[in-house]
């Protein structure tokens, strides 16, 4: 075969693949993104230590200088409750309080939810209770040491675990 029969037979399969419509076409669907925002806190707690207690006191309030902080998501309702402590019921003088250990003596004391010692906190209705916003919120709270004037010059001190339930 020549040169030109060749063209010749080629031509027309190239002119009739030139002139086919090319077909494209867009498909398209949803790529579907969902979540659900799970509740959830965060506690802060600044403690109260290297306070001066005035042995001379028959009580002696002591305020937490930034209280204590939760974290919550928005609309997420919690309360903030304090456990008994390491020492609660040994001062003999005050059986049904929490107390700091001492140099042979236990230091009675009460917590309150508030910087002035007014209102009780523990647990049930005396417990913190809120509701989130998203942002830290910060809550007073102090303690009132009870019958200082009995207690030996030294360190005292007790650790309260502090529970936030959502």
């Amino acid at each position: 075969m020549n040169r030109k029969s060749i063209l010749r037979s080629i031509l027309p399969i190239a002119l009739v693949a030139m002139a086919a419509p090319a077909f494209a076409d867009d498909v398209t669907d949803n790529l579907q993104i969902t979540g659900q925002v799970m509740p959830g806190c965060e506690l802060q707690i600044t403690p109260l230590s290297d306070l001066e207690i005035h042995s001379l006191a028959l009580s002696q309030t002591a305020a937490s200088p930034t209280g204590i902080g939760a974290r919550c998501n928005s609309g997420t309702a919690y309360d903030i409750s304090p456990g008994d402590g390491l020492n609660y019921g040994l001062n003999p003088d005050y059986p049904n309080h929490r107390s700091l250990a001492g140099p042979g003596f236990y230091l009675a004391y009460t917590l309150h939810k508030d910087a002035v010692g007014g209102e009780a906190w523990g647990p049930g209705a005396d417990q913190i209770s809120g509701v989130g916003n998203g942002d830290w919120q910060f809550m007073p709270y102090s303690v009132v040491f009870l019958g200082a004037n009995k207690a030996n010059n030294g360190f005292y001190s007790d650790d309260i675990q502090v529970t936030l339930t959502y």
